[in-house]
């Protein structure tokens, strides 16, 4: 998530760049809503696999699901416009 959080914050966010203080803060809160998506990748996993879907299936929904809740909230939270 580190290494993430400084890609995104020179490459894909380099018109919002973070720097000093509000990259540190910045970090915080991207580990904070990446560790969200994490859980909730586990849990939609979880549940459709436990509904008899195949584990491929079960963890590619489940990834799908964390990077998009990944990049909509941090678009949103750590990196306002």
């Amino acid at each position: 998530m580190i290494v993430n959080f400084f890609l995104d914050n020179t490459i894909t966010y380099r018109d919002r760049r973070l720097k000093g203080a509000r990259a540190v803060r910045g970090l915080l809160l991207f580990l904070l809503v990446c560790s969200v998506g994490a859980i909730a990748n586990i849990g939609i996993a979880q549940m459709l696999y436990d509904q008899g879907r195949m584990i491929t299936e079960a963890s590619v929904a489940g990834a799908i699901m964390a990077a998009v809740w990944n990049y909509a909230m941090s678009s949103t939270i750590v990196w306002r416009p």
